[in-house]
């Protein structure tokens, strides 16, 4: 067996043909399951990883080039999809909402960490670090479930972009020495911290104004394969600026793309890399699996026990907060919490940033990456326990508004959704966080079964 094993790690083609089969092999074993992909391509990285049975090529790592660029690639697409105009910057109540959620949720952790030993400034740094969530794997499980428009969906997509917006700023802070009594290295930093306050905006307006105007030109010229050169080096550009400037080209290719999703050509832009962006998620989440060192279990294993219990616990209890101070309708406020509950992407981009700048060890760093990817894993089975009957039961109980709803009306059925299609989904939805009963009329004989 250990001949073969070996075989296959001197063969490129046969490591490929061999990590397709385990990608198969799991992806139909979450489907019998009802599991999420993400968990699937997750093992599937773990098992071919260089800390199993090491059949990935040795480019394909998170610290490679090539595993940077596909980072890049992939946070240009999360950045894509997260289509601002969903949020008007008028409503003050989605933004301070997602700015609740930033500030609460560092705000606890951060006293998590203090509480262990860390001094002040690691111990804020670190808490703003584990506030973010995973955009990655939260709108890859809502397109699962279907469930992108409904308003769990909608709030927990807000929030998702307000904290991408604040792990741009979270860089300069990442790139802050340990101590601030040296001279020398804070001057660097604040270099640093400069070239990030010119660079994010300077490429955000020209992602959102200038390369549109562009792109329609050149798509003008019915040359589809010339488009995709274009957002191709888009892509690349928007890295290396992202590499030079603040030492991280998935930012700036995740800035470029998320300006880019509210322009005219998004839709256009969207469309034509929508076949790619499924091998993207699969490629990341595999380099993810593959970069965690389960050994560290060896040693941190109480360390990452204990994290794994209080941080999502934390992380829960201060998005709740902030949807209740907003007046979110409790049941829809839980499930948004659970939601974003995990560690995510920007989380381990930011860790390997303060990994580089020298105040965060390699054995914490990964200690974050176990953390990541054991709770990104762990969402699915999470959203799915905030769906069930027995707890959509008890949150109804503490929910007035399905009690006056209740009071008023003792009809069996108290609203018919004709077509359940993504508006009728989406009226469902609320109708039943309203607590209102209701009966569903469509053409489909599979969504009537269901």
């Amino acid at each position: 067996m250990s001949d073969f094993i070996k075989m296959i790690q001197t063969d490129s083609i046969l490591s490929i043909v061999a990590i397709i089969v385990f990608s198969i092999a799991l992806l139909y074993t979450s489907k019998v399951f009802r599991q999420s992909s993400v968990i699937s391509f997750l093992f599937a990285g773990l098992l071919v990883g260089p800390y199993a049975l090491n059949l990935l090529p040795q480019g394909l790592t998170t610290s490679s080039q090539l595993g940077e660029l596909a980072i890049s690639f992939l946070l240009f697409v999360i950045g894509l999809e997260l289509d601002s105009s969903i949020i008007s910057w008028k409503d003050r109540h989605r933004i301070t909402m997602g700015v609740y959620q930033v500030l609460l949720g560092g705000f606890f952790l951060s006293l998590f960490f203090l509480f262990y030993q860390y001094n002040f400034l690691n111990s804020l740094r670190l808490g703003l670090l584990c506030a973010m969530s995973s955009t990655a794997v939260v709108l890859k499980i809502l397109e699962e479930r279907k469930d992108n428009h409904s308003p769990y969906a909608i709030n927990a997509t807000t929030i998702l972009i307000v904290q991408d917006l604040f792990a741009v700023l979270l860089m300069a802070i990442m790139a802050l020495p340990a101590e601030l009594n040296d001279s020398k290295k804070l001057l660097a930093a604040g270099y640093d911290v400069l070239k990030i306050i010119i660079f994010v905006p300077a490429l955000y307006l020209s992602a959102r104004y200038v390369l549109p105007k562009i792109l329609r030109k050149i798509n003008k010229k019915t040359q589809p394969e010339l488009f995709m050169f274009m957002l191709l080096i888009v892509v690349l550009g928007a890295s290396s600026l992202g590499q030079y400037l603040c030492d991280s080209p998935g930012m700036g290719a995740f800035i470029a793309g998320f300006a880019l999703a509210s322009s005219p050509m998004a839709f256009q832009i969207r469309a034509d890399i929508d076949p790619f962006k499924q091998v993207l998620l699969s490629v990341f989440f595999m380099m993810i699996g593959a970069s965690f060192n389960i050994f560290i279990f060896q040693t941190h294993w109480h360390v990452i026990l204990l994290y794994l219990l209080f941080i999502p616990l934390i992380k829960v209890i201060s998005t709740m907060m902030a949807m209740l101070f907003t007046k979110n309708e409790i049941v829809s406020s839980f499930r948004t919490s659970i939601a974003l509950s995990q560690i995510g992407e920007f989380s381990l981009l930011l860790a390997l940033i303060a990994n580089k700048c020298g105040w965060l060890d390699e054995n914490f760093t990964q200690t974050i990456f176990a953390l990541a990817i054991i709770s990104m894993g762990l969402t699915p089975i999470f959203i799915n326990f905030a769906h069930s009957k027995i707890v959509h039961k008890i949150l109804d109980k503490f929910s007035k508004r399905a009690d006056i709803l209740h009071d008023r009306c003792d009809l069996p059925i108290q609203a018919v959704v004709i077509g359940y299609g993504i508006a009728g989904q989406k009226c469902a939805e609320v109708l039943e966080q309203m607590g209102v009963r209701y009966s569903v009329i469509d053409q489909n004989a599979k969504t009537i079964d269901t």
